[in-house]
């Protein structure tokens, strides 16, 4: 019983918000460790069965991501309108094809198709569709819920890469993804279905909750254009190096001198620290605003190159820089996927996310090719400093957001 004066509660079509959270979790954790971290295992093997070059395995991240920035603005409309469910199941649908097809890939065009469906499925089952999928189950309680869901996500590297490591000697590269497609059909299909609201729930409790009015966003329309500029600059040169150099961390610390053990267990500590990172944000109550979790976000990841730059690569100096450097991605991923929430509101959060995605991806995707062609190139000294000249772009753009969005009016989200 609710008193006058009391929200009333936001319906959920009879899904529970705990089981919606659990199971989106585990799916976001396998969709990431099964389809964007294996090529960092597994990519020698692939350049020696299609006989290509590292810059052309690399490609198919490249491809999946260009191919996502070009629907999602599109996916992002559509989720909503209609809810995520029968979006995020067709994106598993997707999912496991793009993968029996690399797996199954006698040459390179093949493999590359592959990478489209990968592609046309990444806005569909990972983060746009399932972080909107939060913002529309999860209520007054969507901040703490996401950074929540990004805790369990981050483990996707720490847990799949030490994983295949194991299957790729036992399996090979292909026998492994086609596992992993199964597991796409066999347990994210479902999952999708069972734990989010169907189309005509969605709808129903967009009308109970008056199209969400009730979470704005803290900028007007005349402001939301430069500032989806400004934040997408920020986001994409962060996201350059954060998505460019880290499938490269293992061959990266290979080449300055430390041992393959030595090379996996500490690019490995990546997921820990960003899981570190956002358990802080959400031990902290997630009560600061996420332009200010961005600025300390941006000023750490140039930080992180100092030591391993100056000294040398140690395994001290690789442990300082997967420190600052994890701890930076874990913070922006946070801001990535709360700032359209804190700016522009939750009833438009898929449309502006989606907008976000597209220049994201774009870079993201371009970034691990170039960053492998700068290594075979200019070694990964130059491709360190490349990475630091870079990072430092991004911390101009987020202080010019910051004092572009401060306000009287500025609030939490």
């Amino acid at each position: 019983m609710t008193t006058q004066g009391d929200p009333a509660p936001e319906p959920t079509g009879g899904v529970s918000r705990v089981r919606s959270l659990c199971g989106l979790a585990l799916t976001q954790m396998i969709g990431w460790g099964t389809t964007f971290y294996p090529i960092a295992i597994i990519g020698r093997a692939v350049e020696h069965d299609l006989g290509a070059s590292r810059e052309l395995v690399y490609a198919g991240l490249t491809v999946m991501l260009t191919v996502s920035a070009l629907i999602a603005p599109r996916i992002g409309r559509r989720l909503d309108r209609e809810g995520a469910r029968f979006i995020m199941m067709a994106g598993s649908l997707l999912s496991g094809a793009g993968l029996a097809v690399v797996a199954l890939a006698p040459d390179l065009v093949t493999y590359l198709l592959g990478w489209v469906l990968l592609g046309l499925m990444m806005p569909m089952a990972l983060t746009l569709s399932a972080f909107t999928a939060i913002t529309q189950v999860m209520g007054a309680g969507t901040r703490r819920a996401i950074t929540l869901m990004t805790f369990f996500t981050g483990l996707a590297s720490t847990i799949f890469w030490p994983l295949m490591q194991v299957l790729l000697p036992v399996l090979g590269w292909r026998l492994m993804l086609l596992v992993f497609a199964a597991v796409q059909f066999l347990i994210c299909l479902p999952i999708h279905w069972w734990v989010l609201p169907s189309p005509a729930a969605h709808r129903h409790r967009l009308t109970m909750t008056n199209s969400l009015a009730e979470q704005p966003g803290i900028l007007g329309p005349a402001k939301r254009v430069p500032a989806l500029i400004l934040a997408a600059t920020a986001t994409s040169l962060h996201g350059i190096v954060g998505w460019g150099l880290a499938l490269h961390f293992i061959e990266m610390f290979k080449s300055l001198g430390l041992a393959e053990t030595v090379a996996v267990t500490i690019a490995s500590l990546n997921g820990i620290m960003q899981v570190s990172a956002r358990l802080a944000d959400f031990v902290s109550g997630s009560r600061h605003s996420p332009l200010v979790i961005g600025v300390i976000a941006v000023i750490l990841q140039p930080l992180a190159f100092i030591a391993i730059l100056a000294i040398g690569a140690t395994p001290v100096t690789a442990f300082l820089f997967i420190l600052g450097y994890g701890i930076s991605a874990g913070l922006m991923t946070i801001v990535r996927v709360t700032l359209p929430l804190h700016l522009f509101g939750r009833a438009v959060y898929g449309t502006y996310a989606g907008r976000l995605t597209l220049p994201q991806n774009i870079v993201f995707g371009i970034a691990p090719v170039v960053f492998a062609a700068i290594l075979d190139q200019g070694g990964p000294v130059f491709a360190l400093w490349t990475a630091l000249a870079t990072s430092l772009g991004g911390v101009i753009a987020m202080l010019v957001l910051s004092h572009y969005t401060r306000a009287p009016s500025l609030g939490q989200s």
